[in-house]
């Protein structure tokens, strides 16, 4: 696999379902050009369901679980999380240069922690060679548009379907469509599209070699 810069106005969807080979073929057949699965947790993609995805034609892009809402944010624990992510990314032989993405919803803040929690992930993703991303879903520990910009090695954004603050001067590279949690055939997804934000900027997804 090798990650390369994601198409504009290509569509996807992000699900927390197993991906077996009929469900890839019906995805494709759907007019669906990328799918978004789970680093590690609950609902992780592994290295078969990653090569099944390939194989069948889709992109792929990945992003960390969420939390139970009211979690509270720390540096030491986006250093945790980032390590975590690394060791996920490593195990699967994902290659650099992929957007990960951070999600980020339910959090109680404040905005001074919120931001030490992104930091701190961000600077072990993009020290090892990837990009990193933010999703920005609801309640995100106070960050308004303006500190959102701010995050200093965070250059992708991803909104979800909640309003959120847009962040100032980039915009959204992706954006998940309403109504969500939705049924596309036989899969419960969310849809999505690509689009550059203000400063042209696309995410990175992964494809078969």
């Amino acid at each position: 696999m090798r990650a390369v810069t994601a198409r504009p106005h290509a569509r996807g969807i992000d699900t927390v379902q197993v991906l077996d080979m009929a469900a890839c073929h019906f995805l494709v057949r759907a007019g669906i050009d990328f799918v978004v699965r789970y680093l590690h947790g609950r609902y992780s993609v592994d290295r078969e369901e990653v090569a099944r995805i390939l194989c069948s034609g889709l992109a792929l892009m990945l992003v960390t679980p969420s939390r139970a809402p009211g979690w509270a944010p720390s540096g030491e624990l986006g250093a945790r999380d980032g390590q975590m992510a690394l060791d996920w990314l490593a195990d699967q032989s994902i290659p650099r240069g992929a957007t990960v993405w951070l999600d980020i919803e339910g959090c109680a803040g404040p905005a001074e922690e919120t931001a030490s929690w992104i930091n701190a992930w961000s600077r072990h993703v993009v020290s090892n060679g990837y990009q990193a991303g933010l999703y920005v879903g609801a309640d995100p520990g106070g960050l308004d548009s303006e500190a959102l910009w701010r995050l200093p090695l965070v250059t992708r954004y991803w909104r979800s379907g909640s309003r959120v603050p847009e962040p100032a001067q980039r915009g959204w590279c992706m954006q998940q469509l309403r109504p969500l949690d939705v049924m596309l055939g036989p899969i419960r997804v969310d849809h999505d599209v690509i689009e550059a934000d203000y400063r042209g900027g696309l995410p990175s997804w992964l494809v078969r070699s």
